[in-house]
């Protein structure tokens, strides 16, 4: 099972008091993404508020180049009709050569400037999969259909701009509600855990599993984490780093498992949850020149190299002769004093 490596957005949509700065920090990621800036990354994840300027735009601007890495669109539901979101994010795989996956939001609460109905969480999660069984079919059919559903009416619906990916542009889908895993294992080809030990990590596979086995996907879901990295040439300089970074406030700071230590020793952690099953790591913390030069020259080599031969059956020598036995040390996502320990 190969390993994704997804750039987190969270140095780009870092917002405070309503104010963004996401349109123009992720301008400026999209430019570095152009130039070639994010070695070492399949994937940059495009994120943002459902009220800010719109994601699709920024994009098909990351897209614009035929090279370099794909990205990880977040979409909400609600404030696009789904034969007009079919076309737009059709057309995104298109211009991208097929480097382009989805990460879909059942909607929640709207900003200020917001012109689509607010729903409770299980109206939120009917609206989603009706809106997702719709894109389906407009992305799959290939003459006009009529539906009318409880959240949509469509008369003559068709896309005549299919995806470049067959069958479907992949769907990244999470929550932690009864509703929310039952609908991500009906649609979903990317479940995205939330933060967790091994042990927790684990359980929570076995239910997103458990519940796709009803819509006989079991075997067809993978899964995907979010770690943020605090890199250090040396242990010790990592947990300095780590002590010093300032913290943000709840709405910017990224929902992740927090892993402090040299690239071997997060190498080592990584390749515990990619054991476990998962196959796209969505890593934050990379905006500093000097974490992207170790997270690219040194873990990344690392993990893959150790990947494979777990890959090849040789299991004595998955682990790189460079990963040390000490792992890094893990720190709770809502802080660094939380649930933190050192190996």
């Amino acid at each position: 099972m190969p390993i994704t490596f997804t750039g987190g957005p969270e140095c780009w949509t870092t917002f405070y008091d309503g104010k963004s700065r996401s349109f123009a920090k992720q301008t400026s990621a999209a430019y570095g993404q152009k130039g070639g800036e994010w070695p070492g990354l399949d994937r940059i994840a495009i994120d943002g508020p459902p009220d800010l300027p719109d994601n699709h735009s920024r994009a098909a601007f990351a897209l614009a180049s035929r090279s370099g890495p794909g990205v990880l669109v977040s979409h909400c539901v609600g404030p696009l009709e789904p034969v007009i979101a079919a076309r737009q994010l059709a057309s995104l795989d298109q211009l991208g050569n097929g480097r382009m996956a989805i990460r879909i939001f059942p909607g929640g609460e709207p900003g200020p400037s917001a012109n689509w109905e607010w729903l409770d969480h299980q109206k939120s999660i009917a609206r989603a999969d009706e809106y997702l069984v719709l894109l389906k079919r407009l992305w799959l059919n290939e003459k006009p259909f009529d539906h009318e559903g409880p959240y949509y009416s469509i008369r003559n619906g068709f896309c005549g701009v299919k995806p470049r990916q067959s069958p479907l542009i992949p769907l990244h889908m999470g929550g932690r509600s009864g509703l929310a895993v039952k609908l991500a294992s009906k649609h979903a080809d990317i479940f995205t855990l939330p933060p967790g030990t091994i042990s927790e990590t684990r359980s929570m596979m076995m239910r997103v599993r458990e519940a796709a086995a009803n819509f006989g996907r079991a075997d067809k879901i993978g899964f995907s984490f979010p770690v943020m990295v605090v890199l250090g040439e040396t242990r010790d300089e990592a947990w300095r780093r780590a002590e010093r970074k300032p913290a943000l406030p709840d709405r910017g700071r990224p929902e992740a498992m927090r892993l402090i230590g040299t690239p071997e020793e997060i190498a080592r952690a990584l390749l515990d949850y990619h054991a476990l099953g998962i196959a796209e790591f969505v890593v934050h913390g990379l905006h500093a020149a000097k974490s992207l030069a170790l997270f690219t020259h040194r873990l990344v080599p690392m993990v893959r190299r150790s990947a494979a031969r777990a890959r090849a059956g040789d299991h004595a020598g998955a682990i790189d002769a460079g990963v040390p036995a000490r792992r890094a040390g893990i720190a709770g996502w809502r802080g660094l004093r939380q649930k933190a320990w050192r190996t």
